[in-house]
């Protein structure tokens, strides 16, 4: 039997970079390497890439779950309002509905650099509002085949994912600006 080749490392997630101005918010996710596929015209086809906004910091006011099929969950403190997905598909804002599913709330374009290994996409403050600087972040990168998370936003400390044998899930911290 032979070995199978080896599975490139395009999904190491190294960094998010949130930027804004008075029109748009501008995420930039750092990748440890794109391939000419993840980052072809038809979007990330071996990429998916997620980021949650707890946008309130206040305990069970958004969702702990990831989105549909994802495999894990966030702690309670960390709750999103706003999810922002990246895919083969493009890119999507959901926001966080207590009576249903997440509502779409807006579709978006994006950007790959290769030789950079960054990904963008940009959001309208009409669309996103408030202060980013508040915010927490949960970003991960997946297989878009099984939605297995690959890599997250974050020092090991804090994203060592906790188990919860009650639900069988992996669950993860959200990210916070410093308050100095």
């Amino acid at each position: 039997v032979k070995n199978a080749p080896a599975v490139p490392d395009i999904g190491k997630l190294l960094s998010l970079r949130v930027e804004w101005t008075k029109e748009e918010i501008v995420f930039t996710y750092k990748m440890s390497r794109l391939d000419a596929e993840s980052a072809s015209s038809r979007g990330f086809g071996r990429l998916l890439l997620d980021t949650y906004i707890d946008i309130n910091n206040v305990v069970g006011a958004g969702d702990t779950k990831l989105l549909e099929g994802r495999k894990g969950h966030l702690r309670s403190r960390d709750a999103w309002e706003y999810a922002l997905a990246l895919s083969g598909d493009g890119a999507e804002l959901y926001r966080f509905n207590a009576q249903s599913d997440p509502l779409l709330t807006a579709k978006l374009g994006s950007g790959a650099d290769l030789k950079s290994g960054e990904i963008k996409v940009a959001i309208s403050r009409a669309v996103l509002r408030g202060n980013p600087l508040r915010w927490g972040y949960f970003a991960a990168a997946m297989d878009p085949n099984v939605k297995e998370i690959l890599s997250v936003l974050g020092p090991a400390e804090l994203q060592k994912p906790l188990s919860d044998k009650s639900r069988g899930v992996k669950r993860f911290t959200a990210v916070r600006a410093s308050s100095h």
